[in-house]
């Protein structure tokens, strides 16, 4: 029995494509002039990334991740952009910068390269991509690798908020009825030992959501600054 192949999405519009692709221009662009202000390499300043965020009202990690996706070494030349905004265009699919950001995690830019085309040309979802980044390169190095903690509180609080609502969005995604003929995991698939652990965890997730935006800085806080 042959490898189940990943179920591929609708294509999208010449306008989803279109504002998806100047999305990735617009946040290359943008990562090019902080690695030129601060040309801090991989390990980034955290404490320019954290100016960087409230100036641009963005999670610190999403301004770790613009400074990756710019980086020439490990991150995307012009010419490599070009390519996968032309791959885009090609296959019909306008992929989000996450999971855009997620082909970074491959080891190189040849195993990158064969990442990005697969799943452009397969039009996967985000998910899809994270599970075939873990079958290829190992749950070791993506899901078992040690996180990275940010050295200021607000990037922190930023960063475990974003965690924290995953939990909620992942039990949507469960208990949301599949449609006709897919394959996807239901619910009533899940033991219900782990339904009911998934519920206590989603719950506590919840609490600490809403407990850490006492701690966020606004954005009206952040702008007068």
């Amino acid at each position: 029995m042959g490898k189940r192949q990943p179920r591929q999405r609708n294509p999208s519009s010449t306008e989803e494509i279109a504002k998806a692709v100047h999305q990735l221009q617009e946040y290359h662009a943008l990562g090019l002039r902080l690695l030129q202000q601060y040309p801090s390499g991989r390990k980034h300043n955290q404490e320019t990334v954290r100016l960087e965020a409230a100036e641009y009202r963005m999670n610190p990690v999403k301004i770790y991740q613009i400074r990756d996706f710019a980086h020439e070494t490990h991150g995307y030349t012009d010419g490599e952009l070009k390519a996968l905004v032309e791959l885009c265009w090609t296959h019909s699919y306008a992929p989000g910068f996450t999971v855009i950001a997620k082909f970074l995690s491959a080891p190189n830019k040849k195993e990158r390269t064969a990442l990005q085309r697969d799943a452009i040309k397969g039009r996967w979802s985000l998910s899809t991509v994270q599970r075939e980044i873990i079958a290829r390169f190992g749950r070791r190095k993506q899901a078992g690798k040690r996180p990275d903690v940010l050295g200021d509180l607000n990037g922190f609080y930023a960063d475990l908020q974003t965690r924290a609502m995953y939990w909620g969005r992942l039990k949507t995604e469960l208990r949301r009825k599949p449609t006709a003929g897919s394959s996807r995991l239901r619910w009533s698939q899940v033991p219900k030992t782990i339904r009911e652990l998934l519920d206590k965890a989603v719950n506590a997730m919840k609490d600490l959501e809403v407990a850490l935006e006492e701690f966020l800085p606004s954005p009206e806080d952040s702008k007068a600054k």
